[in-house]
């Protein structure tokens, strides 16, 4: 947690509606992956350690962004590009942005290490008219 409270910050507070579309879609890329691996023109002895693996891999990452989720309900940007983490309880934990977070006019998606190494990913929307923290985060954005 930063020790001033002047600093200039963006809070994003996370969208029930878009982690569900990000969950069902992730259960759809494993099944449809799955279906793939099923599918597929090669020996048995191949196609079930991988069929496994497959499963194994999507249940780890699908648990991972419920895990990630389930401890924040808030993200806050500074301009200097530190990251903090809102918990259930109010608290702020520090975190920082990971490679691969992107931000587009209208959404984006957020890739977040907390202190402790656990990952926590977030899809996001706004608009730069309507919403001041969506116009924040892309101030900082550009200059971090």
């Amino acid at each position: 947690m930063r020790a001033s409270s002047t600093a200039y910050c963006a809070e994003i507070r996370p969208d029930v509606w878009l982690r569900r579309f990000v969950l069902a879609t992730a259960i759809l890329v494993a099944l449809l992956g799955a279906l793939a691996i099923s599918l597929a023109t090669v020996p048995i002895w191949v196609r079930l350690p991988a069929l496994v693996a497959w499963i194994a891999l999507s249940y780890c990452e699908i648990g991972a962004l419920r895990r990630g989720w389930r401890r924040s309900c808030g993200v806050r940007l500074y301009a200097d590009g530190s990251v903090d983490i809102r918990s259930d309880g109010g608290a702020w934990e520090s975190a920082e942005l990971a490679d691969g977070s992107i931000l587009l006019r209208r959404f984006g998606w957020l890739r977040l290490v907390a202190a402790d190494g656990a990952p926590v990913h977030e899809l996001v929307r706004g608009g730069c008219r309507e919403d001041r923290e969506w116009r924040r985060l892309h101030v900082i954005w550009r200059h971090v």
